[in-house]
């Protein structure tokens, strides 16, 4: 009976060392998970961080590129109604002056009248030159615009406005998986040259 006993007092101490050495094991694990819980969480509040950054640099991408169509699409209003109103100008002004004309041919202008009508003929040329440079000007950053929005369609290869922002958004994704990547990497090299240190 007493053999009997000592192997039960012997299996109760082996117990107690494995269930010691089980909970310095569960506590380790619990440790380690808490630590795994916390980089989780950095990396959480990291990733919503980027994810807000895209989302800015995407609706500020979206309402610069709908400002320069805009500015595009009244440019060339401007164009527009700079050429119309430069063609009532120049056909005022050739009305005016062919009815001058027959004035002056006819013999009926004063000296006056002539020197007002060149003076007149001047002014609408000037006008007329800088009106044109105006146009010209227009012209130019319309183009360049366009050139801009041309270059972003070839080098997307798309058309759509939508899907331009839509690959924009895709690859911001991407380089943020990247970056998330390096910086695990980054990580898991520092712990391991502490453990070599």
């Amino acid at each position: 009976l007493q053999e009997v006993i000592d192997e039960y007092r012997l299996q109760k101490m082996k117990m107690r060392e494995s269930g010691t050495v089980l909970e310095a094991k569960f506590a380790a694990l619990q440790d380690k998970m808490r630590s795994k819980m916390a980089d989780a969480n950095t990396l959480k509040l990291a990733n919503n961080k980027l994810e807000d950054a895209v989302d800015q640099l995407v609706a500020r991408a979206e309402t610069q590129i709908n400002e320069q169509t805009q500015e595009i699409l009244d440019m060339r209003k401007k164009v527009e109604e700079h050429r119309r109103q430069a063609e009532e100008v120049e056909n005022a002004a050739l009305a005016k002056t062919l009815e001058q004309m027959e004035k002056m041919q006819a013999g009926m202008l004063s000296m006056e009248e002539e020197q007002e009508m060149r003076q007149r003929m001047r002014q609408l040329r000037h006008g007329i030159v800088d009106e044109a440079k105006r146009v010209e000007d227009s012209a130019r950053r319309i183009m360049n615009h366009e050139m801009a929005f041309e270059r972003l369609r070839k080098e997307t290869e798309l058309s759509d406005l939508g899907e331009i922002v839509e690959l924009f958004v895709s690859r911001e994704d991407d380089n943020f998986a990247i970056y998330s990547r390096l910086q695990r990497v980054e990580r898991t090299l520092q712990k391991e040259e502490q453990k070599l240190r």
